[in-house]
């Protein structure tokens, strides 16, 4: 059995956990849901410490990356409304490729670009930006 902690407030520690009123039940009529229910003993967390994504790295630049890419996604389904087709092309694959497809290809390759970038040279990642702003235009153009 593994019991997981998160969301402990950075430079205090080291810390010692324990749980209370740990049980284990048939949980039959609730396939989806945990196996095991827990109640964290918290002492020494303040308010607020422990709860729902506080573990996450979530900074501006990560939450900027989630709204173009769900935008991006919107916009595919506003201009499917707008025109229907996916606006179906041969580029230079020698394949058939769609909006979908190109946007698809646009973040895949925007990925792998950012991971050697950042493996080659580090952060800042402003290169790799500039580098993958170019990719996006050849894609959307000639894919």
């Amino acid at each position: 059995i593994g019991l997981q902690v998160h969301g402990i407030g950075r430079g205090k520690g080291p810390y010692e956990v324990a749980w209370r009123n740990l049980r284990i039940h048939n949980n039959h009529s609730r396939r989806d849901r945990d196996l095991f229910r827990a109640e964290p003993h918290c002492e020494g967390l303040r308010p607020g410490e422990g709860v729902m994504l506080d573990w996450m790295a979530w900074t501006i630049p990560t939450a900027l990356v989630f709204v173009f890419v769900f935008g991006c996604i919107g916009l595919l389904a506003f201009l499917e409304v707008r025109t229907p087709g996916g606006d179906p092309r041969h580029g230079i694959l020698g394949i058939e490729t769609t909006r979908g497809d190109r946007l698809f290809i646009s973040i895949l390759g925007t990925v792998f670009i950012m991971l050697a970038w950042l493996g080659l040279y580090g952060t800042p990642l402003w290169g790799g930006l500039g580098i993958a702003i170019v990719w996006w235009v050849f894609v959307w153009k000639k894919v």
